[in-house]
């Protein structure tokens, strides 16, 4: 099976990226790019030539991440796709192009900067316990059914099978018990 790939750009932001929102309300991160280029000549010496001048975009939780940490001269490296698109310039249509990124980083071979491994808060909503705990107490009267969840109800079954009897009162413990033999 065929490792699964993606297109990749590497070049740098020349000037600060913006951040806009769509009609629907999602972030678009914009950035106008260069990816740099060098062509070889004939005694076999390379040589640097115009960048090759493109956008950058992106949507999302991760357009407003990549407007907080990248700005005018990053060097970067992009995952995603590009895209052409036709657009109306003084009546004419124009066409351009963009790479669409769903993935973009600082280029470790240009940037020096530090790790921070603190794991990131998740987008989604982190599970509250506070629900499954509090089914292990004896519900209220007016309390809504513990059908309503069922894990809580699965847990706090499980918690009564756990639970050690009640000792009556007058029994005798377990050190006064006589063996049994069987």
């Amino acid at each position: 099976m065929p490792i699964p790939t993606k297109p990749s750009i590497s070049g740098f932001i020349r000037f600060d990226p913006e951040l806009t929102y769509t009609k629907d309300n999602v972030a678009r991160f914009s950035a106008a790019v260069g990816i740099k280029q060098s062509i070889q000549d004939a005694a076999g010496q390379w040589h640097d030539v115009e960048p090759y001048r493109t956008r950058l975009v992106m949507f999302g939780s991760s357009a407003e991440r990549a407007f907080d940490n990248f700005k005018a001269g990053d060097n970067f490296i992009a995952a995603g796709h590009e895209r052409t698109y036709t657009q109306t310039v003084d009546g004419k249509e124009v066409e351009r192009d963009q790479f669409r990124a769903s993935r973009l980083g600082h280029d470790n071979n240009l940037t020096n900067y530090n790790v921070d491994r603190t794991p990131r808060e998740r987008e989604t909503p982190t599970r509250d316990t506070t629900a499954r705990e509090t089914t292990r107490e004896a519900p209220a009267a007016d309390a809504e059914p513990a059908s309503a969840d069922p894990v809580a109800t699965v847990l706090a079954q499980r918690e009564e099978q756990l639970a050690p009897e009640p000792v009556a009162a007058g029994a005798p413990g377990p050190a006064a018990q006589e063996a049994v033999a069987r």
